[in-house]
């Protein structure tokens, strides 16, 4: 009796190693997976409000679905902080396949550049050369696991503007 008693207790110990080892396995393929910019549609533009619809892709290299459960995007312009997206609505990104993102944008652009040392005509003008930032900071639901995610994109504005 003793002997199965240490042979259960053995692989419950095992089963739960292996499935901590294949969990954390996924958890470093979701922070290789590819975020990229496939459009911007501006719906408002005015001096005190931009608004408009950006989504963006993510390849989900993972071998199960990943659902975002809570997402939160905080852009800055050449390492000055400029907004924060959020979007709490569930979104699911496919196994093994590159899923859109939708987000909302949605500010005052005065009070953007009174925090940004980047005036209008800079942006305008330069964008070519004004790097973005984009902190992303998620949570992440992996089978029955909410973990956070943090991962950082950048590029150039002008990857943004097409």
């Amino acid at each position: 009796m003793k002997k199965a008693k240490y042979w259960i207790i053995a692989g419950v110990v095992g089963l739960t190693g292996a499935t901590a080892l294949w969990v954390y396995g996924q958890y470093k393929k979701l922070l290789k997976n590819v975020t990229g910019f496939k459009s911007m549609k501006l719906d408002v533009l005015t001096l005190d409000r931009i608004k408009m619809k950006v989504v963006v892709t993510y390849e989900n290299k993972m071998d199960i679905d990943v659902n975002l459960t809570d997402q939160k995007y905080d852009i800055y312009l050449d390492d000055q902080y400029a907004t924060t997206l959020t979007n709490k609505e569930l979104t699911t990104l496919k196994s093994n396949a590159i899923s859109e993102i939708p987000l909302d944008l949605d500010f005052n652009p005065s009070d953007v550049f009174k925090r940004l040392k980047i005036g209008p005509a800079k942006l305008l003008t330069d964008y070519k050369n004004i790097r973005v930032k984009i902190v992303m900071k998620l949570k992440v639901k992996l089978l029955f696991f909410s973990i956070p995610v943090n991962y950082t994109y950048q590029d150039k504005l002008k990857a943004f503007i097409g």
